[in-house]
């Protein structure tokens, strides 16, 4: 069945039309997309490799300064001589002077150190600090660099060992900074300081690319590259000196904006030929194969019984409208046959339905009467009267044997009238309950259809050893806001045979050493003719034997 589908796919025009066209266009988008995408990985590339030398350029231009200027901190605090007569003379002149020389000493050492913001001294004995910076350096910024390297000294005090020296990053008057103090003998330190924003701004140059200064921890790196965003490229260099990095983000859309102009438009027209594609499908779908899948359509309509169909003559194409045209004209001719053949069949399924009716069981009249017989010889006049009376009315409803169908409440009615007789008969060998839901009690069913499978228990469902219980329930439900019932038979006897289940259930006719067993049979042929195949049936075993009739809901001045 699958290879037959796909056959039938491989075989269908529309099949044909898109494979040709794919083969021819594929490979040619194909090629100009990995064309695009080689010359694109390659600028990437290129303009990568030329910002990482330039960053790493500035890096080492960064290091040098950073390693000269910590040099000359640990110089300046552990072997320079200014230092140590502020820390062990006491006359204001030479302290002034000493001062003085230390502060030339740094302005000179600034000249040659650009990427350095400023040089300081601190004696703790005297309280002097001496600090030397660039003119780009504030105010505010100097108070607090002065302010953090006397914090500092009180917490290394007690701690370091001496010499020390070492690069700290910190945020001096809310920019970053990076700071190196180095611990001298006694109570000298020196150091410098470098805002690293502004490193970042002079080495930016142009608005296309961005640079922070990141600082290293043990994740940051890996941080930095999760928060990456997509359309950016990150390009890293870090210091040999210090505990840092530098990170250089470039915008993929202006690097792409420096290819030839042909190369920058070549993903365009993939997209333009791409797009091309299933236009064209589309044309060819509106022009040949909608009007051929719909000529399709309309013959599996036409093969599905719905001899009514026709289709619109298609103005497109002289040979579609030709074809449309005899399509209708043939249909035309077959409905007509069909209606005769049809009116023929009709009859055909009154006569058989009335043979059906015909066949329900002949021996109950005879049965009544010898019970009734039975029990007036017994002298259970009562009795007598109640069979009689039961009887009166189960004869009655059979009258009404030669309609199509009658009220539920009537069958329901006429089953009671049946079971009172039949417990008369079998002397309280079981027992029963019927359950009607009110919304369907006036439906209308085919007359005696209930009682073929009522009759089925007291056959092969009671025991003389037990008793046992027969249920009937009619229960109501929609499908798409149409109403259903579904009508259960039950009985706690020992179940139907299950070699039966597959015959029951697909409706064929069972039979045995004993003749046909036209009973179930005939009530699925009856829904079969009556509800023109909508109704359904259903038999299996659950603590004895269940019947299930799936019908639709009809009434009276319905179109049944």
């Amino acid at each position: 069945m699958e290879n037959k589908k796909y056959r039938q796919l491989y075989n269908s025009i529309s099949f044909k039309i898109v494979f040709y066209i794919i083969i021819v266009l594929t490979p040619l988008i194909s090629v100009l997309i990995y064309y695009n995408y080689q010359t694109h990985e390659s600028l990437l590339k290129q303009v990568e490799d030329t910002h990482r030398n330039m960053l790493d350029s500035y890096m080492l231009q960064l290091d040098s300064q950073l390693k000269n200027s910590m040099t000359y901190s640990l110089d300046m605090a552990l072997f320079h001589v200014d230092p140590k007569i502020l820390v062990a003379n006491s006359d204001e002149t030479d302290i002034a002077f000493a001062k003085h020389r230390i502060f030339m000493n740094q302005t000179n050492r600034l000249l040659s150190n650009n990427l350095i913001d400023a040089f300081f001294v601190y004696v703790k004995s005297g309280d002097y600090y001496i600090i030397a910076s660039q003119n780009s350096v504030s105010e505010s910024e100097l108070t607090s660099l002065k302010r953090y390297v006397i914090t500092r000294l009180k917490l290394g005090s007690s701690t370091a060992s001496y010499p020390k020296s070492n690069w700290i990053t910190n945020k001096i008057d809310k920019n970053n900074g990076l700071i190196n103090i180095s611990y001298g003998n006694g109570d000298i330190i020196a150091g410098s300081y470098t805002n690293t924003d502004k490193l970042v701004r002079k080495y930016n140059r142009k608005n296309s690319t961005q640079t922070k200064l990141l600082f290293i921890s043990s994740d940051s790196l890996t941080n930095i590259n999760g928060n990456q965003q997509k359309d950016h490229v990150l390009i890293t260099s870090q210091s040999s000196v210090a505990n840092i990095l530098l990170g250089e983000t470039l915008s993929k859309a202006e690097i792409e904006k420096t290819l030839p102009i042909v190369q920058r438009y070549i993903l365009l027209v993939s997209i333009f030929f791409a797009l091309m594609l299933p236009v064209l499908i589309l044309l060819m779908n509106i022009t040949v194969v909608n009007p051929l899948r719909k000529l399709t359509k309309s013959m599996a309509r036409v093969r599905k019984g719905d001899l009514t169909h026709r289709m619109k003559l298609q103005k497109s194409s002289n040979v579609l409208e030709m074809v449309n045209a005899t399509f209708n004209e043939m249909m035309d001719t077959v409905q007509n046959l069909k209606i005769s053949i049809y009116e023929e069949q009709i009859k055909v399924q009154k006569s058989q339905l009335r043979n059906l009716q015909s066949q329900l069981n002949p021996h109950f009249l005879i049965n009544s009467l010898n019970m009734v017989n039975n029990l007036i010889q017994t002298g259970d006049l009562n009795t007598a009267k109640k069979l009689i009376l039961n009887s009166v009315d189960y004869f009655r409803f059979r009258t009404k044997v030669d309609n199509d169908f009658v009220p539920l409440n009537d069958e329901i009615k006429h089953i009671s009238d049946y079971l009172e007789i039949q417990k008369i008969r079998y002397k309280d060998k079981f027992t029963y309950s019927i359950n009607v839901n009110r919304l369907i009690e006036d439906m209308l069913i085919p007359p005696m259809l209930i009682q073929n499978f009522v009759e089925n228990s007291i056959k092969y469902a009671i025991e003389m050893t037990r008793v046992i219980h027969i249920s009937i329930t009619v229960e109501y439900f929609e499908v798409e806001y149409y109403p259903f019932a579904k009508i259960i038979i039950t009985d706690t006897g020992v179940g139907y045979p299950t070699y039966l289940f597959e015959p029951l259930n697909s409706g064929m006719k069972i039979t045995d050493s004993l003749g046909d067993h036209i009973g179930i049979f005939n009530c699925v042929q009856r829904i079969n003719i009556l509800y023109d195949g909508k109704g359904s049936w259903r038999f299996y075993n659950d603590g004895g034997a269940i019947s299930e009739l799936t019908l639709p809901a009809l009434f009276e001045n319905m179109d049944t």
